[in-house]
């Protein structure tokens, strides 16, 4: 019973640190992937929104689908692949809201007279449609995923900076431990028992 619960609680460490690593290496993919497509893009004169991005709701304007302090990860598209239905994070060029970043469904697609494509969104828990059109310029990305309640993390960490960086390492540490001593254990049980068929036999 003790080996098993001991099996056990080496699995779950594992599983944790491999976490942690995996964790860590997608984020540094992200940073590189994040660097290198801005490098060419200002490599050939393009101004361009990020390939990847991420936003905490902030507002409940697409609830239930998106609720407030859920986190949106958004990905850049052309113009022809943003489509009615779309949910897109875009910065705002309302007066009301001038340069604030903000997650809403496009529910149109409007072709100016200059030939420029503009979209008309709409949060799916307001009742009419935002009174400002979107420029493609201002598009930051089309949102891909939605990770619930994620911002509460962000909070936790913007408001407790100290507190995060003192706990997270404690943590981890912890966790390094424990599965240090838990292999030990393991193997001395291993030894005990080989020790013991050997003198069995």
């Amino acid at each position: 019973m003790k080996k098993s619960i001991l099996r056990s609680l080496n699995i779950l460490s594992t599983i944790f640190m491999h976490s942690i690593v995996v964790l860590t290496v997608l984020i540094v993919l992200a940073v590189v992937v994040y660097f290198v497509d801005q490098g060419i893009g200002k490599k050939n004169g393009l101004t361009r929104a990020p390939l990847f991005g991420a936003y905490v709701i902030i507002t409940g304007s697409m609830e239930p689908n998106v609720k407030v302090f859920d986190a949106v990860l958004t990905i850049r598209e052309s113009k022809e692949d943003i489509k009615v239905n779309d949910i897109i994070t875009f910065v705002s060029q309302n007066p009301h809201h001038n340069g604030a970043t903000i997650t809403h469904r496009v529910v149109g697609i409007v072709k100016l007279d200059d030939g420029k494509i503009s979209y008309r969104t709409k949060g799916d828990n307001n009742p009419i449609p935002d009174s400002s059109l979107v420029n493609y310029e201002n598009i930051v990305g089309k949102v891909i995923l939605k990770i619930p309640k994620i911002g509460y993390l962000q909070s936790l960490i913007s408001n407790n900076k100290l507190l995060v960086l003192i706990v997270i390492p404690c943590i981890f540490i912890i966790f390094s431990d424990l599965f240090g001593y838990l292999k030990r254990k393991l193997d001395e049980d291993t030894d005990n028992t080989n020790s013991t068929e050997g003198k069995v036999a």
